[in-house]
């Protein structure tokens, strides 16, 4: 204490940055107590990687003693670097740029001064060409709020490196994937630096064994791979340098697996009680397949095809009830391989065979009120039709009121097969086609092109005696539209073949 006797008093702070930066602290009150010239944006990101997002940090050190405040910052970035996303600053908000080369701006008038005596980070996500390979200037610039004295502005800029080392970014598989061994697949990367070539690796059990795909392969960022047993839903694969100093890995597990649902896809909406074609890939070491249904995101399970043909396809009526967390599951006869689809949603279909011509109305206290509804069987072929009628009242009351239609056919059984006209013919995008069973047998309704090519399947079950009709959308049987023209369908049973011509028009 130079001052003797005098008592002084202090503070004590900790903090990542001195208040003032070391180049300002020689003759500071002298220079640079009236004006923001102090003001800098210091840059703690000092070598960039290209093509996957990286976040940038700032801070903005601002301590001005006369009490102007912060007005508003910008950073301007070099063509090539695309922004993404910015985060406000405490008092001033981000004002929104994004794109290639883009000039970042907080403050303006978007929120409030900053403090003239703050330190504050900023974090910028940018997204860099992968073709930038060299050092870039980084501009910045700083307006005060004009309380104080001149300036009232600063500027600068700082360089920043591209960086020396490599980097590799798994794509696939990258996680969630499934693959069916024997089948080609491309194995993805994407890749930055100099490196030539790569080792390739797989491990099918969550990392603790390796398997090399390849010690030496060229490093392309694509690579020609099938795999084959054994199965697992614990696989990852890595691509790595040769002296394995830089790697990457798929985000999460991909599964090998003997069969992958391919439709319904992630978020289908289908309708309850209509007619759709489940579909998968499969390698063909299993004859017969079962097929499950879930309702309930899996907790519970419900058989649709205890046993039937692995042809990649099964013709089925959309299942109740109506659910956003249904879900398919493919496997084996005794189950111990499987595969089950993404989640999709399944939504109710409108009661075609009933009709009110009252939805709404009231009812007085201690009043009954008939409600008449008409029951429409035109059309509809035989089988067993449930419904429900939801009566919801203004206190909250809800009561539900079951339904359940029997139809029987009312034409006495032909005895022979007859397979009708389609209707209408020619037809975009669907046509009916009626046919009679004179005895109960299996019955398969197939689809041919003009040269004799299969298309799709519309039926494959078992029909008592009876009138029948099912429709085709103009699909073939993994959903694809078909181009118009001629067509055949074909009704199949143990003792009879018989088959029409339809004409397809766009």
């Amino acid at each position: 204490n130079e001052l003797g006797s005098t008592d002084i008093s202090y503070d004590i702070s900790l903090a990542h940055f001195a208040a003032i930066p070391p180049e300002y602290s020689s003759n500071f009150n002298e220079e640079y107590s009236r004006n923001i010239e102090n003001s800098q944006i210091f840059n703690m990101t000092n070598t960039y990687i290209p093509i996957e997002p990286m976040n940038f940090l700032f801070y903005l050190i601002y301590n001005n003693l006369d009490g102007e405040g912060v007005h508003g910052i910008t950073i301007d970035f070099p063509p090539g670097f695309f922004v993404n996303s910015a985060t406000d600053i405490d008092g001033l908000d981000y004002n929104g740029e994004t794109g290639d080369g883009a000039e970042v701006s907080w403050g303006f008038a978007n929120g409030n001064s900053i403090s003239p005596t703050s330190t504050t980070s900023i974090m910028v996500n940018v997204t860099i060409d992968e073709n930038q390979t060299s050092p870039v200037n980084i501009g910045w610039f700083i307006q005060g709020d004009g309380s104080g004295s001149a300036p009232h502005e600063v500027s600068g800029s700082f360089t920043v490196n591209p960086t020396e080392d490599t980097y590799f970014w798994v794509t696939y598989p990258n996680g969630g994937e499934t693959i069916i061994p024997s089948i080609p697949c491309t194995l993805t990367w994407d890749k930055y630096g100099t490196t030539d070539f790569v080792k390739l690796f797989i491990t099918r059990d969550n990392g603790l064994n390796l398997e090399v795909i390849d010690e030496m392969a060229e490093n392309t960022g694509e690579y020609e791979f099938t795999f084959n047993g054994p199965l697992s839903d614990e696989c990852w694969f890595a691509v790595s340098t040769l002296d394995e100093s830089s790697f990457d890995v798929s985000d999460s597990v991909f599964t090998i697996s003997a069969f992958n649902v391919t439709h319904p896809t992630e978020g289908s909406i289908l309708s309850y009680a209509a007619t759709d074609t489940l579909q998968w890939i499969y390698s063909g070491n299993y004859e017969e397949v079962q097929i499950e249904f879930s309702a309930n995101n899996g907790y519970s399970w419900a058989t649709l095809a205890a046993q039937t043909e692995n042809n990649g396809s099964f013709i089925y009526t959309i299942p109740g009830p109506p659910s956003e967390y249904c879900l398919f599951r493919i496997s084996n006869i005794d189950g111990d391989v499987q595969n089950t689809s993404s989640t999709f949603t399944i939504v109710d279909s409108p009661v075609s065979w009933l009709a009110m011509e009252n939805t709404s109305g009231n009812i007085a206290a201690g009043e009954v009120e008939n409600i008449p509804f008409t029951i429409i069987t035109d059309g509809l072929v035989p089988a067993t039709y449930v419904a429900v009628i939801k009566v919801v009242t203004s206190i909250g009351q809800i009561l539900n009121i079951p339904i359940t239609l029997e139809v029987y056919s009312t034409i006495p059984p032909s005895d022979q097969y007859i397979l009708k006209q389609n209707y209408p013919n020619p037809f975009n995008p669907f046509t009916r086609i009626e046919y009679d069973v004179p005895i109960a047998s299996n019955i398969r309704i197939k689809v041919f092109n003009v040269r004799g090519q299969f298309v799709k399947k519309l039926i494959d079950e078992p029909k008592e005696p009876g009138r029948y009709e099912t429709y085709w959308d103009g699909t073939d049987n993994k959903n694809r539209k078909v181009s118009s023209g001629v067509y055949f369908y074909q009704l199949e049973s143990e003792s009879s073949t018989k088959a029409k011509k339809m004409i397809l028009v766009k």
